[in-house]
């Protein structure tokens, strides 16, 4: 597929005849239809004809200043007709020639209004009818100037020069006549002056020098405006390119169904954020006042956005770090979030994806608390005791603690007797009943078939059995109705205190489990408890 001529490299701004294999290598990866000729035109007439329309209004100035500025320098020089000349004459016809040839820079300027239109071979035409217009009155000029040759050589010399630095090149046409008067004007000077061979050569030798650098001139700024011409064209269409990216890519970031959000590196300024962002955060409903808040204030827990500056810190980009946030509601949300260090507006910045994964976390949350509670009593369950015994131990560090380990005396015969629906709903109605006399702080859970166990944060050894004892009294004082049945159920607690050390709940449930089969081997409906490896007893038997 052939790209556009818009999308074609502009030309190297070096002038073509500077040797050199880089200019040869550039040759070779401009186009052909781009390329500017010896003349300082394009090879290719349409892009020429392309560059006359593109640059219409300035080339209009140029020819226009052309015909008329040159003309009328022309005709003023009869001033000097008149002082040099008087009532000789000469002057007369001298003075038309001067009228026509400012008649012929007249009717150049009156041709380009209309050059929107034409081909660029109206424009050669119309300059080289200027050009050779004042080629031949300034022969004219010449020969009326007869006794004051050297004069006349210089003034021709310098309208030769100025012919070439103002000259409007639109075709080679307009830079090869003026070598050709150059020449017509030799041949008057040696036919009709009979100057001397010295004088002749030193007058060729001027004219040849002005006319190379008369054309040098004349084609480079030609090629000059050419090639500025392309690169404004070229730098038009990346813009252009630019542009359709830019827009393309904002439409896509909006369109996009994962959240995206850019923020300012330096204070988390909040720049960009896309519809699915939006949407997420609540702004999409309402303006949020003073605009968007830094990022900073959407992280509801500063340990994870500390993480994630961490981690933007160490390696620039942070990948599938779950993070609960906030919308602007102050409502939670949790999203996977992954972000990466880049430049944004021509500042250090922070892109983010942000993928919601609140139901998965309700979901994940939801198995953990399945997986930690007792499905029968909804008390927690060996693992979901352990769990917060652990996190209780941490957090409350040396603080006394006491644990309770109860157990329910002959329920086998319960569940034998009255089979197990009967037995559940004994166990459940003793959750209750124990739940009744706990303090808030105090952690009860069922670690076994009918095992219950209680953290307590307790002062002393008296307290753990009073609080025990007071669990063992709320069950044993009042049977249990059940289908008409009536059930007298009673505890056996086992007390003890956890020590300090890595093993704390472990060895504090040895020292209750053993207190607790003592109650057991004691009659049972007791609290017995131990320290180190002495064990008490409280409780009345039954």
């Amino acid at each position: 597929m052939t790209p556009p001529a818009d999308a074609a490299p502009a030309a190297d701004p070096r002038l073509p005849g500077r040797g050199g294999r880089a200019h040869a290598a550039s040759r070779r990866r401009t186009p052909r239809a781009l390329r500017i000729g010896r003349h300082g035109l394009f090879i290719d007439d349409a892009i020429e004809q392309a560059y006359l329309q593109a640059k219409l209004r300035s080339v209009q100035g140029g020819v226009r200043r052309f015909g008329l500025g040159g003309g009328l320098l022309f005709l003023l020089g009869g001033f000097i007709d008149w002082s040099a000349l008087g009532e000789s004459w000469r002057f007369a016809p001298l003075l038309v020639v001067r009228l026509l040839v400012f008649g012929v820079g007249a009717y150049l300027a009156l041709v380009v209004g209309g050059a929107g239109q034409r081909r660029r071979s109206t424009l050669r035409d119309a300059v080289l009818a200027f050009e050779l217009a004042a080629g031949l009155g300034a022969a004219a000029v010449t020969l009326a100037y007869q006794p004051d040759l050297a004069y006349r050589v210089v003034t021709v010399l310098a309208l030769t020069l100025a012919l070439y630095a103002y000259l409007p090149v639109f075709g080679a046409a307009n830079l090869w006549v003026l070598p050709a008067l150059g020449l017509l004007y030799l041949a008057e000077i040696a036919t009709m002056f009979r100057a001397t061979p010295q004088f002749l050569g030193f007058v060729a030798v001027l004219l040849a020098l002005a006319h190379a650098a008369g054309w040098r001139i004349a084609t480079r700024n030609a090629r000059v405006r050419r090639q500025r011409w392309l690169m404004q064209r070229r730098l038009r269409h990346e813009v252009r390119v630019r542009r359709r990216a830019e827009k393309n890519l904002r439409h896509a970031l909006e369109s996009c169904p994962v959240p995206l959000l850019v923020n300012r590196a330096v204070d988390g300024q909040a720049l960009l954020l896309n519809r699915a962002a939006r949407v997420l955060f609540g702004s999409a409903r309402h303006e949020v006042p003073g605009g968007q808040p830094p990022v900073a204030e959407f992280f509801r827990r500063a340990e994870e956005l500390e993480a994630v500056l961490a981690s933007l810190r160490e390696r620039g980009m942070v990948r599938h770090m779950d993070v609960q946030l906030r919308t602007v509601d102050g409502a939670p949300v949790d999203v996977m979030l992954s972000a990466r260090c880049l430049r944004y507006e021509g500042q250090a910045a922070v892109l983010s994806s942000l993928v919601e994964i609140t139901a998965r976390k309700q979901h994940e949350r939801e198995l953990r608390r399945l997986s930690a509670t007792d499905p029968l009593t909804g008390l927690r369950n060996r693992r979901g005791f352990f769990n917060k015994a652990d996190a209780l131990l941490r957090r409350e560090g040396v603080r006394p603690m006491a644990l309770l380990l109860m157990d329910v005396d002959h329920f086998k015969s319960i569940n034998d007797t009255h089979g197990h629906a009967v037995g559940d709903l004994v166990l459940q109605m003793l959750a209750g009943r124990v739940k009744a006399v706990l303090r808030r702080p105090d952690v009860l859970a069922r670690v076994g078939g009918e095992e219950f166990v209680v953290l307590a944060p307790l002062a002393d050894l008296d307290d753990a059995c009073a609080l025990a004892e007071r669990i063992r009294d709320a069950v044993a004082r009042h049977a249990m109705r059940i289908n008409g049945l009536r059930l007298d159920v009673t505890l056996s607690i086992g007390v003890s205190l956890v020590q300090p050390g890595r093993m704390a709940i472990d060895n504090a449930l040895s020292r209750a489990d053993a207190a607790m089969y003592r109650a057991k081997h004691a009659g049972r409906n007791r609290v017995e408890h131990r320290v180190e490896h002495s064990i008490e007893h409280r409780g009345a038997p039954r």
